[in-house]
């Protein structure tokens, strides 16, 4: 619940919305006005109940209006959570850290099996996956095109797959960035 121009407004996180089935949809009421159909974002069931009250265009950020960004409601949400996900930004490609494992060997980053991360980037015109991870002691990259395994890369070391990766792929402008900083 939050406080808006002295109206309660309550949102609520459902299974589904109007856009995935799979992922979380956003209800929220304000006395006698609701949403019927679960948005794809807090932001946007607010910001329909807020103009149907107000007639107005006024947005708000539903992630700041419900405290999100306020260390005692963030720490609180994140208390018993053993594992955070990362997003690294190299403006080349933003890298999605999911799976962290950590050893003392610097040829893998200092990465262990259980790493995990990946990025999108085009190819052949196409968004692809790129799916990196450490798997009993190898490690792999994986190219998804379309939901389907276009080409997986294997090798001992992240250097030694990107070598594999640019030499086959020829991604020229990204062929600066070494295996240990695409992959952590």
């Amino acid at each position: 619940m939050t406080l808006l121009n002295r109206y309660n407004f309550f949102l609520t996180v459902v299974k589904g919305n109007n856009e995935h089935s799979k992922q979380p949809g956003y209800l929220c009421n304000c006395n006698s006005f609701y949403t019927t159909k679960p948005s794809s974002s807090s932001t946007n069931a607010i910001f329909m109940i807020y103009q149907q009250i107000f007639r107005t265009k006024t947005r708000f950020s539903g992630p700041l209006v419900m405290g999100f960004n306020k260390p005692d409601i963030y720490e609180k949400l994140l208390e018993r959570v053993l594992f955070q996900l990362y997003f690294i930004d190299l403006k080349l490609v933003q890298i999605f850290v999911f799976g962290l494992a950590q050893s003392n060997n610097n040829l893998l980053g200092y990465a262990d099996i259980g790493f995990k991360s990946s990025f999108l980037f085009q190819l052949e015109k196409q968004c692809c996956l790129f799916l990196q991870e450490i798997k009993d002691d190898i490690c792999k990259v994986t190219i998804i095109q379309k939901a389907e395994i276009k080409k997986v890369y294997y090798d001992y070391t992240p250097d030694f797959v990107w070598k594999k990766i640019y030499n086959e792929i020829k991604l020229l402008k990204y062929q600066n960035l070494q295996g240990n900083i695409i992959w952590n």
